[in-house]
């Protein structure tokens, strides 16, 4: 903590969002909803993303507090992120995608490979 600190480091806000899922769970109202710690970039409503397996496109943005609603969140923020297709998994990578198609075509690319390998 110290050296960041002292060298100032900080992530780019200026790219595609990349983050860690923490947790996710099926709630009403709302359908999968993912509590994912932000890394790099800034993450927007309306970005198309994949999470490990699962592919979606961001329609809500939660904070930790479970009533605030944000259009966008930048790095070293834990959010909880709405529109998912399926559940993730806990520790999944969520990365934002070009666009809806790249990011279907991924997710589907890698149920095809965890298929595979079983």
């Amino acid at each position: 903590m110290l050296q960041v600190e002292i060298q100032d480091l900080k992530a780019n806000p200026d790219r595609f969002a990349q983050g860690a899922n923490i947790e996710a769970c099926v709630e009403n109202g709302l359908g999968t909803v993912s509590t994912t710690l932000i890394q790099r970039g800034t993450i927007r409503v309306g970005d198309a993303f994949v999470a490990g397996e699962m592919s979606g496109c961001v329609r809500a943005l939660i904070g930790a507090d479970g009533k605030t609603r944000y259009k966008e969140e930048g790095p070293s923020t834990p959010i909880s992120v709405v529109g998912f297709d399926g559940v993730p998994a806990a520790g999944d990578t969520l990365v934002i995608a070009e666009d809806d198609t790249k990011a279907r075509e991924l997710a589907l690319n890698r149920q095809k490979l965890c298929y595979d390998r079983s």
